[in-house]
């Protein structure tokens, strides 16, 4: 019988050694390229920040605004001489419009969890507080929040997103991938913002309303996720910017 028969695999007998060695050998390689490849696929991915639901239940006390998106206003501090404004969310793809709407103006106590991005934040609300009226309204008493305050007109570039997402409900909360999710989520009162982005810095959050400073309306759902110019009117609400703007002054870049 010559080598070559040798070297013929059958089922029932031992593997011929030279088949073994070949084998062995396009495994480690196959192997090794699958293993190279994957690191190879997550070193390519963007950076999406170290968003996500931080600092575990807390609960807040403040005035309670509904317009143009659910918030809390906390009193000026040292930390905070502009005071605090908080965007509020329901869980899930909602906003927290419906159990916000009865406490309108109102002190309460706002329970739940921070969603947390580079220094930007949205609260979740739940737990055993949600949103009720305040047991102890006495360390706010008497304080009533500050008006708009303009700091005029602006053009900016960047990307619309729902907040919710982008500051870390979802990685990516960003992008075109994420699109169709963002779109969800708007629809179901999360508020929308424009991320603003900066060479080696935090990027820009603003909150998006339309033109008369309310909540904005589906129009706004054909700018999300590619990079576009909004032209509008900037204000400061406590230590939270808005633009106004409107769909006409959206473009694509």
């Amino acid at each position: 019988m010559s080598q070559s028969s040798n070297d013929f695999f059958i089922g029932y007998l031992k593997t011929p050694p030279k088949l073994a060695i070949f084998l062995t050998v396009v495994t480690t390689l196959v192997m090794g390229l699958g293993i190279g490849g994957g690191f190879a696929l997550l070193a390519g991915q963007p950076d999406y920040g170290s968003g996500g639901f931080k600092g575990g239940y807390q609960e807040h006390l403040g005035v309670l605004q509904t317009a143009p998106y659910p918030m809390l206003r906390i009193p000026p501090d040292e930390a905070h001489p502009d005071g605090q404004t908080i965007l509020l969310s329901n869980p899930g793809k909602r906003g927290a419009q419906k159990r916000a709407a009865k406490h309108d103006g109102s002190i309460v106590d706002v329970g739940g969890v921070f969603i947390t991005r580079e220094g930007a934040r949205i609260l979740q609300v739940g737990g055993a507080a949600k949103i009720r009226a305040a047991k102890d309204p006495a360390p706010v008493q008497g304080f009533v929040p500050s008006a708009d305050v303009p700091l005029g007109p602006v053009t900016l570039r960047g990307e619309i997103v729902d907040t919710k997402c982008y500051l870390g409900a979802m990685r990516p909360g960003e992008g075109k991938v994420h699109r169709a999710c963002a779109n969800l989520c708007l629809m179901g009162g999360i508020p929308p913002m424009l991320a603003v982005f900066h060479e080696n810095e935090a990027p820009t959050l603003l909150l998006l309303t339309n033109a008369d400073g309310e909540a904005f309306d589906a129009d706004i759902l054909d700018y999300v996720a590619p990079y576009v110019s909004v032209t509008g009117d900037l204000y400061r609400r406590g230590d939270l910017l808005i633009l106004r703007t409107d769909a006409s002054r959206i473009g694509f870049i």
